[in-house]
């Protein structure tokens, strides 16, 4: 899927799962299948400087402290000490699920703690921090041979997309 980017010390940079592996052998696998996302991309963070030592889970709710779920716009989100909460839904869009992995990731690498997590969203008008976080997620995919398709996402995101005309989808800009 992606491709190695020279050759990284194991023991510098880790991925691991939540403490409790989900009992759903569906969610496990979803899980397994985002921490191997995670894993591909580390030599392309070490590559650009980063090295980011992330935590893994699902959580379909993405609630905050106060017990409130995030909206359904919301695909992912990080938190200090490295923690990463994704939605379930996303092992149902490889594309996606590589840009969010790599986006939160990139929060981790940039240590963007603090203050309100707004995790990967639909939405357009994206705040600097999470614009900052998918150029570095866009520099990684890059860097790693990532999907097309992921690629094309976070370049839209970034801006590279052409106004959609009605009726027709965002397009990129040549």
């Amino acid at each position: 899927m992606l491709r190695s980017v020279g050759v990284v010390a194991a023991a510098a940079l880790s991925i691991t799962a939540c403490s409790n592996m989900p009992s759903d052998p569906a969610q496990a696998a979803c899980l397994s299948r985002m921490e191997a996302i995670a894993q591909n991309l580390l030599p392309a963070f070490a590559a650009e400087g980063y090295q980011p030592t992330v935590h893994l889970m699902l959580d379909a709710a993405l609630a905050n402290g106060r017990g409130f779920a995030s909206p359904p716009g919301v695909l992912g989100d990080s938190a200090p000490g490295g923690r990463v909460r994704l939605r379930p839904a996303l092992c149902a869009n490889p594309p996606w699920a590589v840009v969010v992995v790599a986006h939160e990731m990139s929060h981790i690498a940039l240590k963007h703690m603090g203050g309100v997590a707004t995790g990967v969203s639909l939405e357009w008008e994206i705040p600097p921090k999470e614009k900052e976080a998918d150029a570095l997620a866009l520099a990684v995919l890059k860097r790693a041979g990532g999907p097309r398709e992921s690629i094309a996402i976070l370049e839209c995101r970034l801006g590279g997309c052409v106004a959609p005309r009605p009726g027709k989808p965002r397009q990129l800009r040549a």
